[in-house]
């Protein structure tokens, strides 16, 4: 819950900014808008995201929740299977993907599918 209600603000790392931004809307459930990082420290990777959405990192803990809920305990084999799908190209995640997704992505797509 708080990553969705976080995302219009992920990754905006000016507290005067944030403050203003608080004090003319509110800071829950924003909807992401690259103009709150103008002229700012931070970086806007969320633009094809509405408010209330995922973060890539929300993402990833729902994949695993969703996978320990089906399999009743961790298989790592079904897991990077389910992540390859999710995450990868035709995937059902859209948006910013991350570092660590892309290198994780880049050492499991090359792997037979189970």
């Amino acid at each position: 819950m708080a990553d969705a209600a976080a995302l219009g603000l992920h990754w905006l790392y000016d507290p005067t900014r944030i403050a203003q931004i608080e004090a003319r809307s509110g800071l829950v459930f924003l909807e992401p808008d690259a103009a709150n990082y103008a002229g700012t420290q931070g970086y806007f990777a969320h633009g094809v995201k509405r408010a209330g959405e995922l973060s890539g990192y929300g993402e990833v803990c729902l994949l695993m929740l969703q996978h320990l809920a089906r399999q009743g305990e961790f298989d790592r084999t079904a897991y990077q299977t389910a992540y390859r799908a999710h995450f990868g190209p035709g995937g059902a995640y859209v948006g910013y993907i991350d570092s660590p997704t892309c290198q994780t992505l880049l050492r499991l797509l090359p792997l037979e599918p189970a």
